[in-house]
């Protein structure tokens, strides 16, 4: 912010940060900082999330398709959308839903407003983005569903498209996005200041 150019590698971790905390406070509000407690469990294709803050609790589940092998595999997690038949894939559709209104404005009603009542000025995007982060720490955390987590992608198309930015913009572990169709940009601000 003080002017200086980006000439390094250094430079530039520098100034990712303060483009992110500049795109928290005038687009997408504030990520909160990992859950106090998180469990996870990988069980009939399904990876099974318990996440706590304080002293509320909130379970989700995020319905895994696997190709035939053992893997590791490459991982999506999708909104929709096709996907190559050589990854497994994370619908996350379902626990976008749980954790946030996609109604845009300001979404206060979902899981992430219970677990931090103190972030309503944070839109559903990052509350999404929030969200995405625990399932990696799920997949980090769990055992047996072949998927390689420094292999992660997300997919969406149109708002699931900003979603999708949204969640790799803020998560340095996911190593590529497909935001197809984004409409409006993925800088859209969908909340109110």
């Amino acid at each position: 912010l003080d002017g200086s150019r980006v000439t390094t590698k250094a430079d530039w971790a520098c100034r990712r940060k303060e483009i992110s905390l500049l795109a928290q406070e005038f687009i997408f509000g504030r990520k909160p900082p990992p859950p106090d407690s998180l469990q996870a469990t990988f069980a009939n294709n399904a990876l099974d999330i318990t996440v706590t803050q304080g002293s509320q609790t909130v379970n989700f589940s995020v319905p895994v398709t696997r190709p035939n092998g053992d893997g590791p595999f490459p991982g999506i997690l999708s909104l929709g959308g096709t996907t190559p038949d050589n990854v497994a894939v994370l619908n996350i559709r379902n626990a976008s839903n749980q954790f946030a209104s996609a109604g845009g404005g300001r979404a206060t009603t979902g899981a992430f407003y219970t677990l931090f009542p103190d972030y309503t000025s944070t839109g559903s995007l990052m509350a999404w983005a929030w969200m995405a982060s625990r399932i990696v720490d799920a997949l980090v955390a769990t055992t047996g569903h072949g998927i390689d987590s420094s292999k992660l992608s997300a997919l969406g198309c149109s708002r699931d498209g900003k979603e999708a930015a949204t969640i790799a913009l803020f998560d340095d572990r996911f190593a590529m996005v497909a935001a197809q169709s984004p409409g409006s940009g993925t800088t859209s601000g969908w909340r109110v200041a």
